[in-house]
């Protein structure tokens, strides 16, 4: 038997719960920007339906980006999602240009109220629509989300822990690229299973 406070006194505080990437589409996001402050990334987009998501490239020896699927290069954005009330990590693609969520986006950073505003985000295709509306005296403004979350970044947090991370040789195995690497006549993982 163990003493609860005995086993909880011992433990390390944990960082926030994984973060979740937004889920941008045709049905708006409402999101909350309060920093300008991300990440930098490259991801590649898996179909296959045993991943069916981003997942941040492995460097050196990629089987994506053997088979020709170079990876693209974004911004990882923390901001909070009104719905869940959470912060999660908006993928911010380095293309400027009409209806890119760059070009949309950058000009509100230099806003002194930024997080005075609510940012309505739709995604169709590669084209974006942002709509910014000014939050009420009483709006939610989720400061306990933000500030856990500036915390753990304080911690360490990186924001790539919101997308599936996987070796190279892991990748090779996803049998959809496994198709496209047969097609091209095979590749051979890297000795240590990394990407490096």
């Amino acid at each position: 038997m163990a003493d609860i406070r005995d086993v909880f006194r011992d433990l390390e505080p944990e960082l926030p719960e994984l973060l979740e990437p937004v889920r941008l589409g045709l049905a708006p996001s409402m999101l909350l920007l309060f920093t300008a402050d991300g990440d930098p990334a490259k991801l590649h987009f898996v179909p296959d339906p045993t991943v069916k998501a981003h997942v941040p490239c492995p460097g050196a020896r990629c089987p994506v980006c053997y088979v020709g699927d170079p990876p693209v290069r974004v911004h990882l954005l923390p901001v909070v999602n009104v719905r869940t009330r959470a912060v999660e990590v908006l993928r911010v693609p380095h293309r400027r240009g009409p209806g890119t969520l760059a070009t949309l986006l950058l000009p509100h950073f230099d806003d002194e109220d930024l997080q005075d505003k609510l940012f309505v985000v739709t995604r169709d295709g590669a084209r974006h629509g942002v709509e910014v509306q000014p939050l009420g005296e009483r709006a939610d403004r989720c400061t306990a989300a933000i500030e856990g979350f500036r915390k753990a970044r304080e911690e360490g947090l990186s924001l790539l822990v919101a997308f599936p991370e996987y070796s190279a040789a892991e990748l090779g195995e996803v049998p959809e690229i496994r198709r496209m690497l047969d097609a091209v006549g095979g590749w051979d993982p890297p000795e240590n299973g990394s990407g490096a």
